[in-house]
């Protein structure tokens, strides 16, 4: 308990510290705007070039002779890596390096456009002094914990400077304040924005016009707090990068007990969207809904049926449970249910009531995914953004760890640690997931998950007993059919509901008028774009560095960026696997004649990691050694997929992250 109490303690202080490290840093930036009347100054300073098309080539495999590399044996690469990539493309290098920077715009070869310094004309006291508004606006709007009191504080401090600065942060947000907020009969409050208002906030013409309709995902949870509950009702715009937006919030002493109460105002938006679409100016759009994102407890009050506990508990088939000490559901071959199995009621004892969500036909059974992150990662195993732990802190993990232990780094750290046998049964769940959280893989091996899956299920009442297969771990059945739909476990996850319920969270400084304080940050932080996806639109080279050794002219650099993939030279973020089956090690990036090209070293010897449940090699999985001298010239085009380097003895496991594949296609 004491070290759990000092580690908030610390995580405090260091929020803390950062909050006032960005005050000073705004407070010296805005005075030196004052004092001195420069031009717009970015780190990264765009040329403008000839506009084309993604980066990615001809490949072209080039030896730049013999020589040391960056890692000296095997045992320097181990590192952890994560990242993501792009779209149509234009390369930028990095301004805060040299005395000037280039940007492409590329068709078909990442080509650096020459470059060019625009003439900035000079900015008058009253401009600057509204730059210097704007900016703070936009500043107090990044996501985050920002005191209002210190806010107001800062803005007075500024106002001797500038004396059109607003005093208080409802002037400078210029927000209307009026929410709609009632008091439920069923006893809790309710304040519901709607749908339509967050839609109407966001310059949505660029969205329509890739996908000539509005779809969003929904997402309800239970939020607790000390003697009070909250119910968010979450929205995400499906193929952003957007955080899921606010649609309603319920507070009170208990979870919602009537749900004819609780959804009224959202059935009754739905309805209205369904029919008439949704307006822009002129134009009129349809409304989708794709899914609803809710973990089992959620489902089963929203849905009106059995909680996971119950006999019929299953949302996918008709199995009827057997008591083992706890509910479990060893029968893997009962009829699936479906939408019109559902309104049709086939089994009864499923059902507690009618669903509001009904009115307006929602697929009970189709629209409701089983969500990955609460079955799978919190269940039944218990973009990497958390380093490994001990295991002596395995029970306490978040579900993000749980799900590199599971894809990544649990085929290393339990091999050897538990009886060959489980740790077979831990691959049968390893390879179909892994599976399933990739779309190029799960097109040509999607039966093999299922297989895999259901084998873990099967097995697992002989392996741990009969009590093990609770709803959880039955529910891996359904979980392949699940993708079908054409996306992935994490698409369908509840990873960015949970991670807005933080901020939602954070955003409560007390007790009093916890759903006005939430309604007023959230007008506050509203922003009207829209980020679609991570696709990259542009490339970034960072981090300048000399030339490592002769025979290469250009420009060099330790690091690129493309959307959210990141390659960097060194340990963490310097591996990647080839169209041509090479394992390379990141050594250098260069720019040289318009063109971007990748220098690195490959391993020499690649072999299976596992045998079973299928080769490893046959999901990418490799045990590798042996890096070779050779240094070798790749093109973006010749980059399959980012990988993972984990030491095991004298060799290294790679495993690629699973989302970088899909991200650098959309480079081509």
């Amino acid at each position: 308990m004491f070290a759990s109490l000092k580690r908030t303690i610390h995580r405090r202080a260091v929020r803390s510290t950062l909050k006032r490290v960005k005050l000073v840093s705004l407070s010296d930036h805005l005075r030196s705007l004052h004092t001195q009347c420069d031009s717009d100054v970015s780190d990264e300073v765009p040329v403008h070039g000839v506009g084309q098309e993604p980066v990615a080539d001809n490949v072209n495999e080039v030896d730049c002779g013999a020589g040391d590399g960056l890692f000296g044996s095997n045992s320097d690469l181990c590192g952890d890596v994560l990242g993501g990539g792009g779209s149509d493309c234009e390369i930028i290098t990095d301004g805060s390096l040299n005395d000037s920077g280039s940007r492409v715009e590329t068709d078909g070869e990442d080509v650096i456009g020459s470059d060019a310094n625009s003439d900035c004309p000079p900015i008058d006291g009253a401009e600057k002094e509204q730059y210097v508004i704007d900016t703070v606006r936009e500043w107090a709007q990044l996501p985050g914990v920002l005191s209002m009191s210190k806010l107001d504080d800062l803005l007075h401090r500024l106002s001797v400077v500038f004396p059109r600065m607003p005093l208080t942060y409802t002037t400078l947000f210029q927000c209307d304040y009026n929410f709609d907020i009632e008091e439920l009969p069923s006893g809790g409050t309710l304040w519901y924005k709607g749908i339509r208002a967050n839609l109407k906030a966001l310059n949505l013409n660029a969205y329509v016009k890739k996908f000539n309709k509005i779809v969003v995902d929904i997402g309800i949870d239970g939020l607790p707090l000390d003697k009070i509950k909250l119910w968010p009702i979450l929205g995400h715009l499906v193929g952003t990068d957007n955080h899921p937006f606010i649609i309603a919030v319920y507070r009170g002493a208990h979870d919602p007990v009537n749900n004819d109460e609780f959804l009224e105002k959202l059935v009754a938006e739905l309805k209205c969207l369904f029919q008439d679409g949704f307006t822009m100016g002129d134009t009129t759009c349809p409304f989708v809904v794709r899914f609803y994102v809710l973990d089992a407890v959620a489902r089963s009050s929203i849905k009106n049926i059995i909680g996971h506990g119950g006999y019929c508990a299953c949302e996918r088939c008709e199995v009827e449970g057997v008591w083992y000490d706890r509910m479990t559901f060893l029968d893997l071959d009962q009829p699936l249910r479906s939408d019109e199995s559902f309104q049709q009621r086939r089994q009864p004892r499923h059902h507690r009531g009618v669903s509001p969500l009904e009115a307006v036909g929602t697929g009970m059974v189709s629209q409701f995914p089983l969500d990955p992150m609460h079955l799978v990662y919190a269940g039944a195993f218990k973009h990497f953004n958390r380093k490994p732990c001990s295991l002596k802190y395995f029970k306490k993990s978040k579900c993000t760890q749980l799900r590199r232990m599971l894809l990544y780094d649990g085929i290393v750290v339990f091999k050897g640690l538990i009886d060959e046998n489980i740790y077979d049964h831990f691959l049968l769940l390893h390879c179909g997931i892994y599976i399933l959280s990739s779309k190029s893989l799960y097109a040509v091996k999607s039966n093999l998950a299922k297989e895999f899956l259901r084998m873990f299920v099967s097995h697992s009442a002989r392996v741990y007993g009969p009590e093990f297969v609770v709803y959880n771990v039955h529910s891996l059945i359904h979980l392949a059919e699940e993708c079908d739909s054409g996306c992935t476990l994490d698409e369908m996850s509840a990873f960015k509901f949970e991670n807005r319920l933080k901020s939602v969270k954070e955003t409560l400084r007390s007790g009093l008028h916890q759903l006005q304080q939430l309604a007023r940050r959230d007008v506050e932080k509203s922003s009207n774009l829209v980020k679609l996806d991570s696709r990259a639109t542009h490339i970034v080279l960072s981090l300048k560095q000399q030339r490592r050794f002769t025979g290469l002219p250009g420009s060099h650099y330790k690091k690129l960026k493309a959307g959210s993939l990141m390659l960097r030279v060194g340990k963490a973020d310097g591996c990647f696997s080839a169209v041509n089956g090479d394992i390379v090690v990141l050594y250098d990036i260069e720019l040289r004649q318009k063109k971007v090209f990748l220098i690195g070293r490959k391993f020499r010897c690649l072999e299976d990691f596992y045998a079973y449940p299928i080769p490893s090699s046959d999901i990418g999985i490799f045990k590798v050694s042996d890096l070779g001298k050779r240094r070798l010239t790749y093109r973006l085009k010749d980059v399959n997929n980012k990988c993972y380097l984990m030491p095991h003895g004298t060799h290294f496991v790679c495993v690629p992250i699973l989302h970088t594949f899909e991200s650098l296609r959309d480079l081509e």
